[in-house]
C-alpha cells in the first residue's frame, strides 16, 4: 500500500507503532525521522526502512512530502479511504440532484415566461 503525505513546515507525526513494515523517501522538504531510539534529518530522495512494531515518530522541517509503502496493506488506512470514497459519492449525488432540481426550476421558470 503507499501513502502520499504532505506535511506543513513543523508538522509532528507522534511517535506509534504497528505490526506494518513501512518504508518511505523524501520526496520534497527535509524529514526528521526517529526510529526506535535513533533519530536523523532525512533530505530529498533519501529513503528509510522501518520493521514492524517498531515505535516511530516524525517532525517535517520545511514543507515536506513524503511516499510511504507499507505491508501488509494498513487496514485503518483502506478504511478511511473507502469511507472517503463513499463520502465522496454522497456529494457528488447530492450535487447531481440539486443541480437537476435547478435546471427544472430554470425550465419551469423559462416555460413560464414564454406562455406569458
Amino acid at each position: 500500500m503507499l501513502s502520499h503525505v504532505e506535511m506543513d513546515d513543523g508538522a509532528k507525526i507522534p511517535s506509534h507503532a504497528h505490526h506494518h513494515e513501512q518504508a518511505g523517501v523524501v520526496i520534497e522538504g527535509t524529514l526528521e525521522l526517529t526510529i526506535a531510539e535513533e533519530t536523523r534529518r532525512l533530505e530529498t530522495g533519501e529513503m528509510y526502512i522501518i520493521p514492524g512494531n517498531t515505535p516511530h515518530a516524525a517532525t517535517a522541517i520545511g514543507r515536506t512530502v513524503v511516499m510511504d509503502v507499507f505491508t501488509p496493506i494498513r487496514e485503518d488506512y483502506a478504511l478511511a479511504m473507502q469511507n472517503a470514497a463513499s463520502s465522496d459519492a454522497a456529494s457528488s449525488d447530492a450535487a447531481s440532484s440539486d443541480a437537476a432540481s435547478s435546471d427544472a426550476a430554470s425550465s419551469d421558470a423559462a416555460s413560464s415566461d414564454a406562455a406569458n
